[in-house]
């Protein structure tokens, strides 16, 4: 099998963004890949090399056998240091194995607060998504559909259809929780980033914290304050899942904050994560 024949991807990222489906009627544009790791403290964006008080060090692109495309990255947030792996492997014409492998490769503790693979498809006339049995319409709400099942699917009107599933549990400690999302994405070309530019239905592979050792709070764009349980952290972490995470500022009108969930990753300590999407 040669993968030159089944997909095109961005050189500077090894992003895929077609996949020749040999039974479809036509190729499958991806406007998003890769993956996003972030500590609420800054954020890595692969596919657009930068993010959020985010430093690449390092990077290198590759191809195994004609049959998987992966890259390396190592890269530093305030508070971490990771080295990243990006593997996506074919399996058969029809299916792909995306495996991400995280390491902290610093001398000392990294703070992290979640890992997405993630898969931007742009929307069409009668493209749908499907998780829990129930069949959602894409209404231009950026609402987020999460799921702790292990899927989710695309359909489209011509009977073209594309799975979603983990490929058993991430290999993260329990203090995290796997999830699968579907966004339905309005368009938003003002925001200047590719994946944003046009209507587009979001699935996120998401491993994040539940159950946090450690909470970091942010007002607006000011500095994030990290309470862990030593001195005043100890009178307001508790052992317990988070009951609601509140996403992209979602209080910024109110003048309010967020708060999220970290885990201390060890030197040396290593964890992976990998999904299959499956054409059909």
């Amino acid at each position: 099998m040669n993968i030159d024949k089944l997909i095109r991807w961005d050189t500077r990222t090894n992003c895929i963004t077609e996949w020749l489906v040999p039974s479809w009627s036509r190729p499958l544009r991806f406007v998003g890949w890769g993956c996003e790791i972030g500590n609420w403290f800054g954020f890595f964006a692969h596919e657009r090399l930068d993010g959020t008080s985010c430093k690449i060090l390092d990077r290198k692109l590759y191809l195994i056998e004609d049959s998987s495309i992966g890259s390396t990255w190592l890269i530093k947030l305030p508070h971490a240091r990771f080295s990243v792996e990006v593997l996506d492997e074919f399996r058969g014409e029809s299916c792909i194995v995306r495996r991400l492998t995280i390491r902290n490769s610093s001398c000392k503790v990294s703070w992290i607060g979640d890992v997405a693979i993630r898969t931007v498809v742009p929307w069409e006339e009668g493209l749908v998504a499907k998780f829990e049995g129930t069949v959602i319409q894409h209404k231009d709400r950026n609402f987020y559909y999460d799921t702790e099942e292990k899927a989710v699917a695309l359909y489209w009107k011509d009977g073209r259809q594309l799975n979603f599933t983990w490929v058993n549990r991430p290999n993260f400690p329990l203090a995290f929780t796997p999830y699968l999302y579907i966004r339905d994405q309005p368009a938003r070309p003002e925001v200047g980033h590719l994946h944003c530019a046009t209507r587009a239905w979001v699935v996120h592979a998401r491993v994040i914290v539940d159950y946090p050792a450690a909470f970091v709070y942010r007002l607006g764009r000011n500095p994030f304050v990290l309470w862990n349980r030593g001195f005043l952290g100890r009178f307001i972490v508790k052992p317990h899942r988070l009951g609601h995470r509140w996403r992209a500022a979602e209080w910024k009108l109110l003048g309010r904050g967020s708060l999220y969930g970290v885990w201390p990753m060890l030197p040396g300590d290593q964890w992976s994560m990998s999904l299959k999407i499956n054409a059909s």
